[in-house]
Parts: C-alpha cells; sequence; structure tokens
C-alpha cells in the first residue's frame, strides 16, 4: 500500500507490466517463426516447381526433333522415362532412376539428373505416335511438399 503523496510503483504493479510484456514479447516470437516457415516452405516449392518446369522444358527439343519414342519401364507405371528417335537413330532419352531423379542420356552414356530435385512419379505414355503425354510428374520439395506436373508434346520428326 501506499501512503498518501507517495510516488513510484507497487511490486505488483511491476510484475503485471512484465506478465503482460513477457506475453506479447513471446506472441511476437511465435508469430516471426511461424511466419519464417511459412517462407522457407513456399521457397522450397518454388524451387521444386521452377526445377519441374527446367526438366519439362530440358525434354521438348529432343520430342519436338523425334518422329518415334519408346516408352522406358512400361511395367511400372510409376517410375518410367523414354528414348526419342529421329530416322532410326536414338536422339536422346530421360529416364526415372532409383536415387529419385530424371537422369538425361543417348544410349549407354549418362549425362546425370536433369534437376536435383526429387522425382516421385513420372508416367509416360504415346498417344497415335505423334503425341507424348507425360500425365504424371510429381516432384518432391526439400520440405516434403508434393508439387504434380503434367505436359503433351507433339512429335515432329525434326520438321516443325
Amino acid at each position: 500500500m501506499r501512503a498518501r503523496g507517495e510516488r513510484g510503483v507497487t511490486l505488483i504493479e511491476l510484475f503485471v507490466v512484465m506478465a503482460l510484456a513477457s506475453l506479447v514479447t513471446l506472441g511476437l516470437i511465435a508469430f516471426y517463426f511461424n511466419s519464417q516457415s511459412m517462407w522457407v516452405d513456399g521457397s522450397t516449392q518454388t524451387i521444386a516447381q521452377r526445377d519441374g518446369t527446367l526438366l519439362l522444358q530440358a525434354m521438348a527439343p529432343v520430342v519436338h526433333a523425334a518422329d518415334h519414342v519408346d516408352v522406358l519401364n512400361a511395367g511400372d507405371p510409376l517410375h518410367q522415362g523414354f528414348v526419342a528417335f529421329q530416322n532410326g537413330n536414338e536422339i536422346g532419352r530421360f529416364q526415372w532412376q532409383p536415387d529419385e531423379l530424371v537422369h538425361q542420356g543417348i544410349g549407354d552414356q549418362d549425362k546425370g539428373p536433369v534437376v536435383p530435385t526429387h522425382v516421385l512419379q513420372f508416367s509416360v505414355s504415346v498417344e497415335a505416335d505423334t503425341l507424348l503425354q507425360i500425365p504424371t510428374l510429381i516432384l518432391e520439395s526439400a520440405q516434403g511438399r508434393q508439387i504434380p506436373m503434367t505436359v503433351s508434346y507433339a512429335m515432329h520428326g525434326g520438321t516443325h
């Protein structure tokens, strides 16, 4: 209790202010860490989407130049690939490998993975010998999010 005319803060008032300030500080810290986590998740998802686009862009000129495509690993619908041919000669291949990456190559030569992002599923189909479809391409971000993509390419056989 205060006597009349005394100035200052009691210990209880000081404790209440400190408790409220602590709650506000904890709330701000929780908000910061949540925002940081969301930013990292969004960034890794963006990187995986970019890598998926780069992978599909790497396939495009090979498929467009092809007049025939053979599907690889036809018995495993989740982990396939394809070999592209022009006039009976192989011009390139893309294939899912056990390291969960899609590798590019030609013949027995493996040039390595096209992008560093893991590919969980890679399905390929050929329609009417002129259209290569990739109905399922699922990449996995560094945070474990699955990014699905799909594309269709026309085979021009070197003519556009």
